[in-house]
């Protein structure tokens, strides 16, 4: 944050003037804001998905508990591969690069 708001301060003092500096900073604490202000809009909706999610936990679990299994055995048996190319998923995992 130090950087970004010394750049802000140093465009307002090299471009002319408060009325700039006032647009600038206001800007800046906006895009600062923003993301704060829409979280807090979106807790009352976030509870009740996941009050919904706690109601049918026991399938979320279980589906993803099937999902693992069935990967697993995929794996196991050398069929992952095959399947993902015939989906044509193959090339987006291909393409993957891990950031480390």
């Amino acid at each position: 944050i130090g950087p970004v708001l010394a750049g802000i301060l140093t465009l307002a003092a090299a471009q002319g003037g408060g009325v700039w500096g006032a647009v600038l900073m206001f800007s800046y604490s906006l895009g600062l804001g923003l993301p704060f202000i829409l979280v807090g809009l979106g807790v009352r909706r976030l509870v009740g998905v996941l009050a919904a999610v706690k109601r049918n936990y026991h399938w979320f679990a279980g589906v993803g508990g099937a999902l693992l299994v069935t990967i697993g055995v995929l794996l196991a048996l050398n069929l992952w591969v095959p399947l993902l190319s015939r989906l044509g998923l193959l090339r987006l995992v291909r393409s993957f690069t891990p950031p480390l």
